[in-house]
């Protein structure tokens, strides 16, 4: 097995990223050589005190100062997965990553190279799924991620590894209805969506009533109970009762007791009166029906 010497050197090369060795230049620690042989072999000797050529020569040519690592050191596309792999156990060159970058060195750590790593030429990203995503395309080794942009009413904040986004929408519930606040710029919008459903109100036929002789004047009354042909369903209890006699214009005082839920009569309303009951649950929902109410006078009071 030919060590390297004059003449079965076929290349030498050192792995701190220095130019090529030739047999005249100063041999050092850690330089490479291939042999005819194809054998790959590191200079583990001391820098020769023989400052010339000859010493030079004789450095590199004495079998002692050269160790056989194998017959190759690394070929193109090998795969370095650790940091801190030896390249030789003999003369511990270590690979150490940084960012980017791999760092070659040697024991001394006092010389290294840079080898700039960077992804296949086939790598490339995508989005998933349905609606927007954030990757813009591939631009050489660098893949272009769309930027993420905080509009009206939405919230963003991020941290290490995640991206909040939340809507600034305040809800408010009142009376069963669901208020939905959001503020855009210096302005605050609010949008309503109603609950459940109207109550149900159905009254009697008709009615009748007669005036009595109430000082000052005549008058009849009517209640919401009187006129109520079954118990309100649907919405939600309690419910309030209130009534007019004017289509619906004006309106007695709601009360929650349909029985002193009342409407009053005068002698101008002796006849045939429509009524309108109403009736609203405690989910603000409300609805109403009329009746006919015969408004009397037997005893001639007006």
């Amino acid at each position: 097995m030919a060590r390297p010497n004059e003449q079965s050197k076929v290349n030498t090369f050192r792995v701190n990223g220095i130019s090529p060795v030739g047999i005249a230049n100063v041999p050092r620690f850690g330089d490479l050589a291939k042999t005819l042989d194809g054998n790959i072999w590191a200079y583990i000797g001391p820098e020769p005190s023989n400052q010339t050529q000859d010493g030079y020569a004789s450095a590199k040519q004495n079998p002692l100062n050269w160790q056989i690592i194998g017959d190759t050191v690394f070929n193109e596309g090998v795969l370095i997965k650790e940091e801190g792999v030896l390249i030789s156990e003999d003369y511990k060159t270590t690979l150490n990553f940084v960012g980017s970058d791999v760092t070659v060195q040697n024991g001394t750590g006092a010389s290294e190279v840079n080898i700039f790593v960077s992804a296949s030429g086939d790598t490339t990203a995508f989005n998933l799924g349905v609606g927007e995503g954030v990757f813009k395309q591939k631009s050489g080794s660098t893949i272009e991620l769309k930027s993420i942009l905080q509009g009206d009413g939405v919230q963003i904040s991020g941290s290490t590894d995640e991206v909040v986004v939340s809507a600034d929408v305040k809800v408010v519930e009142k009376c069963g209805k669901v208020y939905f606040y959001t503020t855009i710029g210096s302005n605050t919008y609010k949008v309503e969506a109603l609950l459940d459903t109207n109550p149900s109100v159905v009254l009697v036929g008709g009615y009748s009533v007669d005036m009595t002789n109430t000082m000052p004047d005549p008058t009849a009354s009517v209640s919401a109970s009187d006129l109520l042909a079954q118990a309100v369903s649907g919405s939600t209890t309690p419910y309030s009762y209130d009534l007019s006699k004017d289509g619906g214009s004006t309106w007695t005082t709601p009360n929650t007791d349909p029985n002193l839920a009342t409407l009053v009569f005068e002698c101008s309303d002796v006849g045939v009166v429509s009524v309108r009951v109403r009736v609203t649950g405690a989910d603000c929902n409300s609805d109403f029906a009329d009746v006919f109410v015969n408004v009397q006078d037997n005893m001639g009071w007006c």
